[in-house]
């Protein structure tokens, strides 16, 4: 007679046997919607913007008191104060955690396309530094897309191939 064995689990997290693997894991994680990454974004440009001011206030100030702020720096300031917002607001948190302030605030998290990969910290910088500016052009296209595509997925997903997933309840 043929004895069935019981499937013995991937894992076990706090004493509850895990029966399957992250491709499954990645497969049941729901896209995440238009309406919550548009709000994500509102929040995420707010804070930026925010922190955009602080810092070039800060840098403003110190490169006052030290006499060093020529006019014909004032592109590569502007380069500087936004890089170093990027990497405090987006590129770090987005890298530990796939999540930004907006993302955090409603339960969305950006991951890769691939479930068995982490995001590199230079898919990251492409998305957030060179692939997202061009989604606003013309016209906010590239977000627009998200609306009219089964994945919701943006221009700079498609490009860095990532995806943002709702993480409520996961």
């Amino acid at each position: 007679m043929h004895q069935m064995h019981e499937p013995k689990p991937t894992r076990v997290i706090n004493n509850v046997p895990i029966f399957h693997n992250i491709e499954e894991d990645s497969q049941i994680a729901r896209k995440a919607s238009f309406r919550l990454r548009l709000i994500a974004y509102i929040i995420d440009t707010t804070f930026q913007t925010t922190l955009f001011a602080l810092n070039k206030s800060i840098f403003l100030i110190f490169i006052e008191k030290q006499s060093l702020f020529a006019l014909g720096h004032q592109v590569e300031f502007q380069f500087l104060t936004y890089f170093l917002t990027l990497c405090l607001y987006s590129f770090y948190p987005l890298y530990k955690h796939g999540q930004t302030i907006g993302k955090k605030a409603v339960g969305i998290q950006l991951v890769n396309e691939d479930p068995l990969k982490k995001i590199s910290l230079f898919s990251i910088i492409m998305r957030e530094y060179f692939a997202k500016p061009l989604s606003t052009l013309p016209l906010f296209f590239g977000f627009i897309i998200a609306r009219f595509n089964s994945e919701s997925k943006t221009l700079h997903d498609y490009i860095c191939r990532t995806k943002v997933i709702s993480c409520k309840n996961l």
